[in-house]
């Protein structure tokens, strides 16, 4: 994340739902797990040089500029997964079950 955009998410939850295609140049099922991360609203973003262009979009708005459907169904499951969870409620005491932000800060210390 830092690579690409130069920012230093808050928040971390690595989703359920998985990505899955068939590359057939390797002839190989691949599955991709999914990330979110919140960033700070007025976080500047330093795009790396393989990037000339960046947008911050809700997900309905988002998932119509992809290409492939397996974007647009990561995308929904990000609201469903994360931010419909009675976590994301403003008084909320309730944890996330699929918030590893301790865990991503942890690693980031051994470094």
């Amino acid at each position: 994340m830092r690579e690409e955009t130069g920012l230093t998410p808050h928040r971390w939850w690595a989703l359920e739902h998985l990505v899955a295609f068939y590359e057939p140049h390797t002839d190989r099922l691949e599955a991709l797990p999914i990330f979110l991360a919140e960033v700070g609203p007025s976080d500047l973003v330093t795009r790396s040089r393989e990037h000339d262009a960046h947008q911050f979009l809700p997900p309905a708005r988002a998932g119509k500029t992809v290409h492939w459907q397996a974007q647009r169904d990561a995308m929904e499951a990000i609201d469903r997964e994360v931010f419909l969870h009675p976590s994301f409620r403003p008084t909320s005491k309730v944890t996330h079950p699929r918030d590893i932000t301790t865990l991503i800060h942890s690693t980031r210390r051994k470094r």
